[in-house]
């Protein structure tokens, strides 16, 4: 891994890149919950690159970001068990 190996401008362009792909997935299909935890894992990634880098505003928006899309993921969940 790229962020492992301390090459983080690297690593991070990649998270990037992926979470972009995974953007766009996700919109195309809001109610595809496997799109949408990509997408959450996405954002765990570029959140934990942007901390090893140091830019924590950046890390907590990704942070946030993907807390938001756990929260209705979870509420999905409740929905379907009843």
């Amino acid at each position: 891994m790229l962020v492992t190996q301390r090459q983080l401008a690297e690593g991070l362009d990649a998270y990037q890149q992926s979470l972009n792909i995974r953007q766009i997935l996700a919109e195309e299909d809001k109610s595809n919950s496997g799109s949408q935890r990509d997408l959450l894992f996405s954002y765990s990634k570029v959140c934990n690159a942007l901390n090893d880098a140091r830019q924590f505003v950046n890390a907590l928006d990704a942070y946030q970001r993907s807390l938001a899309i756990r929260q209705i993921l979870t509420e999905q969940a409740k929905s379907n068990s009843c």
